[in-house]
């Protein structure tokens, strides 16, 4: 039963990372570049769970467990490093 259970979380992690990879697609075209950020970072987490297999979980307060975490500064500069070049 855990190996089914490993498989479906797998299979749906895998739909969600080309879901968002699509998304991130329409948001480039439409030049959100903020949305398209967030996008790649939402389909790298659905790849790290697909690559990771079962779940570290989360702890009460919401967060990933993890040493990848990011606070809202640190995720602000990287926006801007990435995206100021474009214009």
């Amino acid at each position: 039963m855990r190996n089914e259970t490993v498989a479906k979380r797998t299979a749906t992690a895998s739909y969600i990372e080309n879901m968002l990879q699509q998304l991130g697609v329409l948001a480039v075209r439409i030049d959100c570049d903020f949305l398209v950020l967030l996008l790649e970072m939402a389909q790298q987490e659905a790849a790290d769970i697909m690559s990771k297999g079962p779940s570290t979980g989360r702890s009460q307060t919401g967060k990933s467990r993890g040493d990848d975490e990011f606070s809202a500064e640190e995720l602000a500069a990287i926006f801007v490093q990435k995206y100021s070049k474009k214009r």
